[in-house]
């Protein structure tokens, strides 16, 4: 499986400041968003600007997605999270880069 898109039932929001151990390095957090359903889960960590480009990752045994995201979007995640509409998750694990959360239904196949 190349790619997915999930819809979203459940959304959890933590604003704590703590660290998570990723790849050996302890990274500081400002929160993070854990979004599930249909057996998957997408996970957002806000991070400070040196972070955010680490790369997002499928773990498939686990069905989970992790994507660092920079710390001053935390209030447009929140706003999904708020939101009346249905809200996807999507990742594709050929291109990591597309992973994200969206109100849209996304239609990804291909790599640009």
């Amino acid at each position: 499986m190349s790619a997915l898109s999930f819809k979203i039932d459940k959304v959890k929001l933590d604003t704590q400041q703590k660290t998570v151990l990723w790849n050996g390095d302890r990274i500081p957090i400002h929160g993070h968003m854990v979004c599930s359903g249909m057996s998957n889960r997408f996970m957002v960590y806000f991070v400070d600007r040196k972070y955010a480009f680490i790369p997002s990752i499928y773990m498939p045994h686990q069905r989970l997605v992790v994507k660092f995201v920079y710390f001053e979007e935390i209030h447009d995640y929140f706003y999904l999270a708020d939101t009346k509409e249905t809200i996807y998750g999507y990742y594709n694990t050929e291109c990591p880069e597309l992973n994200c959360i969206t109100v849209n239904q996304p239609i990804r196949e291909l790599c640009y």
